[in-house]
């Protein structure tokens, strides 16, 4: 019985879920690691050449049943009102809200630039920092409705955001932020990897942390506690 109840606790199996910007870094590898866990998800890009080259690849991948083949994605906008409308009557979103019952996990993506200075992202880091508050509001506001709201915060992780997300680095702080110097404030000593912050979504929406809400977690490698 001990058993069973530990496989549930750590089980997402039959589940569905929503990852917006799921194509490219971060994103995409919490799709990945989502579908690796037996869910459901839908995933949504901007850019329908990026969606269609990992729909392609997940496909693939899920030939004979994988884990890949679960996934289905559109293209979407989600700064767009009527985008969002849209995504959220997607079938597969609309019938998982139907079902009713089952408590839900909302996990945001927000970054350690809320919690230190850096130059050229005041807007990033201003726009971080309300996320963190936010989810800590919608955690206390959704809570009665078995919603859970938490963040997950990385640090720097080995994506291509400072070439796609409209933050202008110059040069030289591009090889600042590239010299293995600056990862002496970071106590691992290394980058992360898009799969470990992944884990820690993961981890979040299971029922192993049903009692965990209206938090910031970072992973970071310890950057943020010097």
């Amino acid at each position: 019985m001990a058993a069973a109840s530990r496989a549930r606790r750590w089980s997402l199996a039959g589940k569905t879920a929503l990852v917006t910007g799921g194509t490219k870094g971060i994103g995409r590898a919490i799709v990945e690691e989502l579908a690796g866990f037996g869910v459901r998800v839908h995933t949504c890009s901007r850019h329908d050449a990026d969606l269609q080259d990992c729909l392609r690849r997940w496909n693939a991948a899920g030939e004979g049943g994988g884990a890949a083949a679960l996934v289905t994605g559109s293209v979407c906008d989600v700064s767009v009102r009527g985008d969002r409308e849209a995504l959220l009557a997607h079938h597969l979103l609309r019938d998982a809200a139907a079902g009713g019952g089952a408590a839900a996990s909302v996990v945001n993506i927000s970054s350690t630039a809320a919690f230190y200075a850096a130059p050229h992202l005041a807007v990033y880091s201003a726009t971080k920092g309300g996320m963190n508050q936010l989810t800590r509001c919608l955690a206390a506001e959704w809570a009665r409705d078995g919603v859970r709201v938490n963040a997950v915060e990385p640090g720097a992780t080995r994506t291509d955001i400072c070439d796609t997300s409209g933050v202008a680095l110059g040069e030289k702080t591009r090889r600042r932020l590239a010299d293995a110097g600056a990862m002496d404030r970071v106590p691992i000593r290394r980058i992360g990897e898009p799969e470990e912050v992944a884990a820690a979504v993961v981890f979040l929406c299971m029922p192993a942390a049903s009692y965990i809400t209206g938090q910031v977690i970072c992973v970071d490698g310890g950057r943020t506690l010097l």
